[in-house]
This record gives structure tokens, C-alpha cells and sequence, in this order.
């Protein structure tokens, strides 16, 4: 009797587990030939959207289950999402959203998301002319369209069959997506930080975005940046938020791309990111930052960036080389400069008002060059400190390289009088001030007061004409000292007119007036 009864109780299990194999395998079939209608579940997950003393009240079209065939997971589609404010103004619509559901929450009847992904959106940022970044509110199609927004195509029912998740297109409803600045930085603020138990997103975890149009304004410079087909995720973990974005930013004719990682801490309150880009090319950026046009060869390196959520920068970090190429100084030189390689490492800080310059290495294809510095802004008034060391430059070079107007009576004189030869190491301290004046007329623009000029360098093999048309002294050897009206040359060996001498100084001053004495 007991045998018989585990047999007949073996056979129902297997009966069962058999049932339940062919009911999945048609539940997979079904699912692979499109998702399921469950706008039955459409009151309650608007429900669980919503909360009854929020200030925004969510309302959805219809909803489908789905199979992602990227992750193989199963999401919820809702279409047609409205998101009005109390007085019943639309804040936000989606056409078609993928989410995932709190298992911990359906057990108590309560639907609560757990993630947010969707793709193909144009995502607007802003800085403002307080420093603050932002979503803008969205102002229509197009590209100059605020908050986050897409084109929309022809027009779907609710009752049409929902898309995979996998490929949600926003465009794929009736009319087009926008999201305003305040719905999403709602969104962000629970992924930030997590709010009650009773909320509808205390169960959110993540937020996915894919192949999104990003467009960034800086309302104080001007710069304008548009990265399409890019993505990002923000994903909740122990400490905060972690992010993890790529971006294709164009740039001219051509693209850089650009990998973000890092997050928000909420033990310290602050986001970090650290960008890596690659071919990017500072010269692109335009009219906006006319002093970065010197910038010709596509760079490579890290960004790092300390921000508040409300979106002020505290400091950002700059790790990069790049070469070889040009560098075009506009006012400095006529001609662009033959650059092999260029190092840079720069940070800014206090409100990005200080900057301090590590490290700046430019390798010409023989001279090189290194400058490290700061330099601290007050109002309208900068203070600039700066070393420069320079190695391995023939005359002919250090007379191409020293720029007009830096030093322009020691430069005049060195032209003039100096022939051959080479400096093996120069070392000089720069010290100005940049008094920052409204307007481009009269009166406005920059002026640059430079207050400090130290340095000194040894040389080998000079001609030197100190005063034509007397014979040149040839073969000079020793070092010199230069400030801003005093050179001073200390010889150790040299000829005039056949007869060697030995050690000499020569001091040439008034290098400041017009006419030296």
C-alpha cells in the first residue's frame, strides 16, 4: 500500500514538473514572438507610482510583460507615461518605459520599481551662470530643446503590441518624449538619496539610459556639446551611487570618446568622476574657448571632477598628453609650432578659481620645455606664477620660440645680436597680474601687467654682436642672468678678432626703455 502510494505520488510529481516544463516553454515561445498584455495590472502599478502628498501624479497608458533578450530578464512595459504637477500641468511624457518590480513588495500588494531603463532619449544639461548644473525644463523638439526630450513617429494605440524593452524607442509613441528638469532630478534625488519606506521609489536601484542624445550648455563661456548614441547607468550600492557612462562627443568633423566612472559618496556628500577620453581634440571646442585654438593634435588622458548633487564643481583634475602635431598661439606666433610630444597635468580648485599647473612638457623634436605654476583669481584681478625650464635650444630656435611682447626689449636685443650657438638649460620666474576688464572696445578686454622676470641659462658656442659694427665676439662660453632690464653675460672663454680671452662680464641694461644704455 505504501509503495503504491509513493508511486502514484512520484507519477503526479512528474506529471507536474512535465506541465510546468511545456507551460514555460510556451510562456518563452509566447514571449519571444512579442510581450504580453497586462493592462489588467495598469491601475496598480499606477498606484504604486504614486503617492497621495507628492508633488507630481503619475498615469500610465498601458502595460505588457516582456523578455529583454539583452539581460534575459523579464520587465514591465508601461506606454504612454504622464507625469502632471498638482495643478495638473504635464511635466513629463514617455512614450514607452522598461522597469523592473520589487518581488518585496508585490508580497505585500505593493508595486514598487526597482529599476528604470529607456532608449534613445536627447537629454538636455545646463550650467548657469551661478556654476550650477542641471536639467533644463524641456522647450519642444529640436536641438535646442530643453530637460530630455525625442522626436516622436507615427502614432501607436495603447492596445498595440509593446516593443522589447530591449529595443524601446522613444519615438515610438504618439507624440515625443520630454522629461522636465524637475521630474528628473526628483528621480535622481531618490536614487541619491534613498527616501521613506513608503514611497514609490524607495525600491529604486537603478537607472539605465541608452543610446541617448546628450546635449551640455555653459551659459557662462558659451560652450556648447552634443554627444549622440551615447549611454550611462546609475546603480545604488552600499555607500551611494555608482555611474558608469560612454559618450560620443563630437567635436568638428570627429568624435571623442569619452568613459566616465566613479559616483556619489553619501558619507561625504560629494560626486566623483573620472573621465578617459581618447582623440580628443581641445581645438574643436570653437569660438568658445578661443585660447584652447592652440590645442591642434587629439589628446588623450583623464578628467577627474569633484561636483555637490546640486551641481556645483568643486575641482577638476587634467592628466593628458597627445602629439604629434602643431600648436598656434594666435598673437604670439606667426606660424604653428612643430610639436613631437605634450604632457599636462593641471587641477583647479576652490571654486575653480585657483589653478594650479603641475606639470606642462613639450617636446619640439629637439628643444624642450617644462612649466609648472599657479595662478588664483579675485574678482576681476589674477595673480600668475610661473617656472620655466628649457633644454637643448640652438639660438636659431630660442629666437622662433620667445614670443613678442614677453620680455620684448631682451627679445629685440637677443635677435639683433646673437648667432649660433646652443643653451643647454634655461631656467626662468615669470610673475604678472591679469586685470580682467568688460567690453572688447576701448578700455575693455585684458591687460597683463607683468611684475617679476628671473632667469638664467648657460651657453656654448655664441657669436655675439655687443656693439656693431665692431668685430662679434666668437666661441663665447659661460652663462647669463635676465630680468626685466638687466642682461648680464658671464664668459668663461671667447675670441675677438682672432685674440682668446678668459673670463669676462658684460652687463647690458635697460632692457625696458627703448634705448639701452
Amino acid at each position: 500500500m505504501i509503495k503504491r502510494s509513493a508511486k502514484i505520488l512520484v507519477e503526479l510529481v512528474a506529471i507536474g514538473v512535465a506541465g510546468l516544463t511545456v507551460l514555460l516553454i510556451f510562456a518563452a515561445i509566447r514571449l519571444s514572438m512579442g510581450p504580453i498584455s497586462l493592462d489588467l495590472l495598469t491601475p496598480h502599478i499606477e498606484r504604486g507610482l504614486n503617492i497621495e502628498s507628492g508633488d507630481f501624479r503619475v498615469r500610465l497608458g498601458s502595460t505588457a510583460l516582456a523578455w529583454s533578450k539583452d539581460d534575459s530578464d523579464l520587465d514591465i512595459v508601461v506606454r504612454n507615461v504622464r507625469v502632471t504637477n498638482r495643478a495638473g500641468v504635464e511635466q513629463a511624457f514617455v512614450p514607452e518605459l522598461a522597469m523592473g518590480l520589487s518581488v518585496r513588495a508585490l508580497i505585500y500588494g505593493r508595486f514598487r520599481p526597482t529599476r528604470f531603463e529607456l532608449l534613445g532619449p536627447r537629454l538636455s544639461l545646463v550650467r548657469g551662470a551661478d556654476g550650477r548644473i542641471g536639467f533644463s525644463d524641456p522647450a519642444g523638439p529640436g536641438p535646442g530643446a530643453g530637460g530630455v526630450t525625442a522626436p516622436a513617429k507615427n502614432p501607436a494605440p495603447d492596445s498595440a503590441k509593446a516593443p522589447n524593452p530591449a529595443k524601446i524607442k522613444s519615438g515610438g509613441a504618439p507624440g515625443a518624449l520630454k522629461v522636465g528638469g524637475a521630474v528628473f532630478a526628483k528621480v535622481m534625488d531618490s536614487l541619491l538619496h534613498r527616501p521613506a519606506p513608503d514611497h514609490p521609489l524607495y525600491y529604486l536601484k537603478s537607472i539605465r539610459v541608452s543610446e541617448a542624445g546628450i546635449e551640455f550648455r555653459d551659459r557662462r563661456s558659451g560652450l556648447r556639446l552634443h554627444a549622440p548614441d551615447s549611454d550611462f547607468i546609475l546603480i545604488r550600492g552600499g555607500e551611494g551611487v555608482d555611474v558608469s557612462a560612454r559618450l560620443n562627443v563630437v567635436l568638428g568633423p570627429k568624435s571623442a570618446l569619452i568613459e566616465i566612472g566613479g559616483g556619489y559618496n553619501a558619507d561625504t556628500g560629494h560626486i566623483k568622476l573620472k573621465a578617459r577620453f581618447a582623440n580628443l581634440v581641445l581645438a574643436r571646442l570653437g569660438d568658445n574657448f578661443s585660447h584652447l585654438s592652440a590645442a591642434r593634435f587629439p589628446a588623450n588622458g583623464t578628467i577627474g571632477l569633484d561636483m555637490t548633487p546640486d551641481g556645483v564643481i568643486n575641482s577638476i583634475t587634467l592628466d593628458a598628453e597627445g602629439g604629434p602635431s602643431t600648436i598656434a598661439v594666435k598673437g604670439l606666433y606667426k606660424k604653428p609650432i612643430s610639436v613631437r610630444t605634450l604632457r599636462l597635468k593641471a587641477s583647479l580648485a576652490g571654486g575653480l578659481k585657483r589653478i594650479k599647473l603641475d606639470h606642462l612638457t613639450v617636446d619640439l623634436g629637439g628643444p624642450r620645455i617644462g612649466i609648472t605654476g599657479e595662478a588664483e583669481r579675485a574678482g576681476k584681478l589674477t595673480t600668475v606664477a610661473l617656472d620655466v625650464t628649457a633644454r637643448d635650444i640652438a639660438i636659431g630656435d630660442l629666437k622662433r620660440l620667445w614670443p613678442k611682447g614677453v620680455v620684448s626689449g631682451g627679445r629685440e636685443w637677443v635677435v639683433e645680436n646673437l648667432e649660433g650657438g646652443m643653451i643647454g638649460r634655461a631656467d626662468s620666474r615669470f610673475g604678472f597680474t591679469i586685470q580682467h576688464r568688460p567690453g572688447t572696445g576701448p578700455g575693455g578686454g585684458s591687460v597683463v601687467d607683468l611684475g617679476t622676470v628671473q632667469g638664467g641659462f648657460g651657453f656654448s658656442g655664441l657669436t655675439v654682436h655687443f656693439l656693431k659694427p665692431m668685430p662679434p665676439i666668437k666661441g663665447l662660453n659661460g652663462s647669463a642672468s635676465v630680468n626685466k632690464s638687466v642682461l648680464t653675460f658671464q664668459a668663461n672663454s671667447g675670441a675677438v678678432a682672432g685674440l682668446k680671452f678668459g673670463d669676462g662680464k658684460v652687463r647690458i641694461s635697460g632692457l625696458d626703455k627703448e634705448d639701452q644704455d
